[in-house]
């Protein structure tokens, strides 16, 4: 597999607009749920001294959850980086291993998984739905990485009581991280787009923690190069209209293209095995 080329690009573009700090804090392990503040200010966050910050990493992969990655023999490969990001409680290992990895560091969670397994953690996990059962499983893959909301409202009260209950129930152990600043709003003073999606928040913020980044799992597309017909995630069946869904990913997906133009990124498509060097 090439290396990965130095992220200096897309760092300097990220780093005018936000602070490492700003992107991710992550709550230490010995701070109970009751006392996530969420605090914003970095005098008080420093204060406080009830979190950290992403270590800085040498390679990393930002994997995202397209159907790209089905049979796509590049877990290996992704588990090799130093610093492995996925994203709103994708699976991996087990039948999806050999595809997208068995390690991982940190995932994202977004705004409707927060609420759904909060509101369960408030009845305690009981009669759920199948959709909620499945994504309390996801949840579990992720018990010694670190869970992280990125998005502003909604965190207080609904991570509290998510991370209190995964404590209790199920002895959960992952880091709970959030954003003193949200990150969807910005991601688009960055990159000039309106509305944009996590895999571009978590490329942004893998470039001020990541000496070289490679992406896994990004193609906005219905067909694959050889004609063959690609699902929306790897993990599932649902469809979606790549063009009228409000994140525009194939427009997204030239920003990605262009970054790898400036030596910015590496992409990865298509069977990893073959494409290896």
């Amino acid at each position: 597999m090439k290396t990965a080329p130095p992220n200096l690009y897309i760092r300097d573009k990220v780093s005018k607009i936000v602070r490492p700090w700003e992107i991710i804090q992550i709550y230490k392990r010995s701070i109970e749920p009751e006392d996530f503040d969420f605090e914003v200010n970095e005098t008080l966050i420093r204060r406080h001294n009830k979190t950290e910050s992403l270590p800085e990493q040498q390679t990393c992969a930002v994997v995202g959850n397209s159907g790209i990655l089905s049979d796509s023999n590049c877990g290996r490969a992704i588990d090799s980086h130093d610093y492995i990001y996925r994203m709103n409680l994708a699976p991996f290992g087990q039948e999806y291993g050999k595809d997208v990895g068995y390690r991982t560091n940190i995932t994202t969670l977004n705004y409707s998984q927060l609420k759904s397994m909060a509101k369960c953690a408030k009845k305690r996990f009981a009669k759920m739905s199948p959709a909620r059962a499945l994504m309390l499983t996801n949840m579990k893959l992720y018990n010694h990485s670190v869970i992280w909301y990125p998005k502003g409202g909604s965190r207080k009260g609904n991570m509290n009581a998510l991370s209190r209950g995964m404590k209790d129930i199920f002895n959960f152990t992952a880091g709970w991280a959030y954003s003193p600043v949200s990150l969807f709003g910005a991601v688009p003073r960055i990159w000039k787009k309106r509305t944009p999606s996590t895999g571009l928040l978590l490329l942004s913020a893998a470039s001020l923690f990541c000496e070289r980044i490679t992406m896994y799992g990004f193609y906005p597309f219905y067909v694959d190069s050889r004609n063959k017909t690609l699902m929306y995630h790897y993990y599932d069946s649902d469809p979606l209209n790549y063009t009228t869904n409000a994140h525009k990913m194939p427009l997204e997906f030239k920003i990605y293209l262009e970054l790898e133009k400036q030596f910015a990124v590496k992409i990865q498509l298509g069977d990893c095995l073959k494409t290896a060097v």
